[in-house]
């Protein structure tokens, strides 16, 4: 497993006129998302995002994998690449995130979100792992991530 060095920066749905609250720190040894996703204003989200490194050939792999903790609830793992034009077109997968472990993501389940074109892994710019769709509180430990 090859380890990513990302640096997670914190997005949420202001951007489009929501009024979720959060933020991305470091705590010890993990990066935490945290804060409140509220469905008002035709928001509903809060997500760390991390610019993947541009001199790895990604086809060379299988996938994503994420040492994290969670709180028992659903979040969304996304991926976008240079061939997407808009800021809400993705390729998402999901799952319940509760007690610390490594979760891996082949790209395969990667699926197409406002787009009709497939995942092509060479173009692989940004990760992220969103709490979308769900009025509720936040947290979510982040320790480490990479390559398998």
């Amino acid at each position: 497993m090859n380890e990513l060095e990302l640096n997670w920066q914190y997005v949420d749905d202001t951007v489009m006129g929501g009024v979720s609250q959060g933020s991305v720190e470091r705590d010890g040894e993990a990066v935490v998302l945290k804060g409140l996703v509220s469905l008002e204003n035709q928001g509903g989200f809060i997500q760390a995002q991390a610019l993947l490194p541009q001199q790895i050939d990604y086809r060379q792999f299988s996938g994503l994998w994420v040492e994290c903790e969670g709180d028992g609830h659903e979040y969304v793992m996304s991926l976008k690449t240079s061939d997407l034009w808009m800021p809400w077109q993705s390729y998402r997968t999901s799952m319940n995130i509760s007690e610390r472990g490594v979760i891996y993501l082949p790209f395969e389940a990667f699926k197409p979100y406002r787009t009709a074109s497939g995942l092509n892994v060479a173009l692989l710019e940004k990760f992220a792992i969103l709490a979308i769709g769900e009025a509720r509180s936040v947290h979510l430990k982040i320790f480490n991530a990479g390559l398998y």
